[in-house]
């Protein structure tokens, strides 16, 4: 009775597929032209050491941050998507609210000028994160699951394993000056990552990926 119980065990075992272990991959921000943001007064900054969202002097700041060598397969479902962030200072402004989307293309190329971050575009899907709190020099901060954002550039015929991702972070109606201010590749150290979790196509399998350099 036991080897026919074992024999079962087993048996579903291999029905449900290969039981991976987390897999864990790190993957720096390679250039300045990988994170970026925008003051709607008409500028807009790339090779900067501090990039920031929210409002600032009166005016939206929208921010954009590119990741590359995701790993992740067309069509895998993203279950958790969130960037991390280390803060370039004490921003403690009123209430900074702010919506978040992917770029909808299948590979994602880096920032230029403003021509080239006005003709982007965004995914359907979008994560609100209202109401972000003051924020602390030095200390990390995350944004809310943006699962569905990545899950529908993923879900794109075109995307690719290795492809390049955009996440957009845009004010949403934030208090005068109720910005968050980031440290960026430029800075040298402790930029942004995103970590996903996802499952393959048609298997069980899940992984952790971590983009970015921290």
């Amino acid at each position: 009775m036991l080897i026919k119980i074992t024999f079962l065990f087993l048996f579903a075992l291999l029905l449900a597929g290969p039981a991976w272990a987390d897999t864990e991959v790190t993957d720096s921000t390679d250039v300045s032209g990988d994170d970026a943001f925008e003051h709607v007064s008409n500028s807009f900054y790339v090779v900067t050491t501090y990039d920031r969202f929210g409002d600032y002097s009166g005016c939206a700041a929208n921010a954009g941050l590119r990741f590359d060598s995701l790993g992740i397969p067309q069509g895998a479902t993203i279950s958790s998507a969130i960037v991390t962030f280390v803060s370039a200072g004490n921003d403690a402004g009123t209430v900074c609210n702010l919506v978040i989307y992917c770029e909808d293309t299948a590979d994602a190329s880096t920032f230029s000028s403003s021509t080239d971050w006005g003709n982007r575009v965004w995914t359907s899907a979008s994560v609100s994160w209202s109401a972000v709190p003051a924020w602390s020099g030095g200390t990390s901060y995350s944004t809310p699951n943006i699962a569905s954002c990545v899950q529908e550039v993923v879900n794109r015929a075109d995307w690719s394993t290795n492809n390049g991702l955009v996440v957009g972070v845009f004010d949403n109606s934030s208090d005068t000056d109720a910005q968050r201010v980031y440290r960026t590749y430029d800075y040298g150290s402790q930029f942004p990552y995103i970590t996903i979790d996802y499952t393959e196509a048609g298997g069980a399998s899940s992984q952790v990926i971590i983009i970015g350099g921290h």
